[in-house]
């Protein structure tokens, strides 16, 4: 990166939100100048996931560009052709696309956009004129700020303090070379991810546990609807008018649209219950398996052979014990905000953003979150 480079926009962070700006930007040329910044070395995307089987819930057209622009050279359908894959892709991926290959065209398309890697912003201030941002790599100056940070991954406060090799993260998942043989794993947390480990785990890949069990919380295995009318709600019109609604009307629909956009796909549903089925009566295999639903952690602690867990029944309030050997949480994710100080009143949208969670102007420029 070059010292004082100075730009129209500049967007922080390297996740899909971001690529998609600068992707959709790349027409513009010299017209519109935009930067794009990373801190981590590469732009993989829920690392933690990328087993061969684990898969999108969406339709691979919906990537960085295509329902904006279908004939953007930043498709995911550019992407295959370039590879060199697209007919045999067809074949192969007719019903769902791979995390990893998905992951594949995330880190072709940052390559293309010449996304900076390895470059941590350290200040942001203001002089008036420009947003002056200094990173670990050099000096940027920019008219406007897109914030893309992504969110962090959330445990919840039982066990949020705990160091232990025996406890992990979904997004971390990959990064555990734990063997599962003979142990009692616990699953902790419901959705597509939940669904994804407790598949790898019985699969056997590192060895099959004596037991699992896995936890759902009150939301259960609820299925994704993925019915027709319901993806009608992420139809752009649909979109213009949800944000032509109140604060109040916007929280309340998005609460009876839940089921569109938390769940299970159901054909992961059905792959869980054939492996069930499978270890019961077909592989005579030994693992003893509990799926409860409406049931959450509560109260985990370490003692010398592993975790005693006490779990709650969110419907009787009842509660018991059980000893787990090693303990996943795929309790999602939480957005959070970037560290401020009080140095600039332009440093100060960054807190004004917190409460908004929306476009915060001002005469000297924009930071968008």
């Amino acid at each position: 990166m070059m010292q004082n480079r100075t730009v129209d926009v500049l967007a922080i962070g390297a996740g899909p939100a971001n690529l998609s700006l600068a992707a959709l930007a790349a027409p513009a040329g010299t017209d519109l100048s935009l930067a794009v910044v990373e801190a981590r070395e590469s732009a993989s995307w829920h690392p933690g996931l990328l087993w061969s089987n684990s898969r999108l819930q969406v339709s691979g057209v919906k990537d960085l560009v295509s329902l904006v622009d279908p004939r953007s050279r930043f498709s995911f359908l550019s992407f295959l052709h370039e590879k060199g894959r697209l007919y045999r892709h067809l074949i192969a991926s007719r019903e769902y696309v791979s995390r990893k290959e998905f992951d594949q065209y995330l880190t072709w398309a940052a390559d293309h956009l010449g996304v900076d890697f390895g470059t941590e912003v350290t200040t942001v201030d203001h002089d008036g004129d420009h947003f002056q941002v200094s990173t670990t790599r050099g000096t940027l100056r920019a008219s406007h700020i897109v914030l893309g940070i992504g969110q962090k991954p959330f445990i919840p406060s039982c066990a949020a303090d705990m160091d232990d090799p025996g406890i992990w993260h979904s997004s971390h998942h990959m990064d555990r070379g734990t063997q599962t043989l003979d142990k009692h794993v616990l699953l902790v947390g419901g959705g597509q991810s939940a669904a994804e480990i407790a598949l790898d785990v019985l699969s056997g890949r590192r060895g099959l546990p004596r037991r699992f069990t896995w936890v759902a919380g009150r939301g259960g295995f609820s299925p994704l609807d993925d019915s027709a009318f319901s993806n009608e709600w992420f139809n752009p019109l649909f979109v213009e008018y949800f944000h032509g609604l109140s604060d109040a009307q916007r929280s309340s629909l998005l609460e009876e649209q839940s089921a569109a956009m938390n769940g299970i796909s159901h054909n992961l549903l059905s792959a869980l219950y054939r492996r069930l089925y499978e270890i019961d009566y077909l592989d005579d295999l030994s693992c003893r398996h509990n799926f409860l639903s409406g049931v959450s952690l509560v109260k985990l602690t370490k003692d010398r052979a592993g975790f005693m867990c006490t779990l709650r029944d969110e419907i009787s309030t009842s509660v018991h014990e059980m000893h787990s050997d090693m303990v996943i949480f795929a309790t999602g994710f939480r957005h959070r905000i970037p560290a401020s100080s009080n140095r600039s009143r332009s440093v100060c949208l960054f807190r004004a953003m917190s409460s908004t969670s929306k476009r915060t102007t001002e005469s000297h420029g924009t930071v968008l979150m």
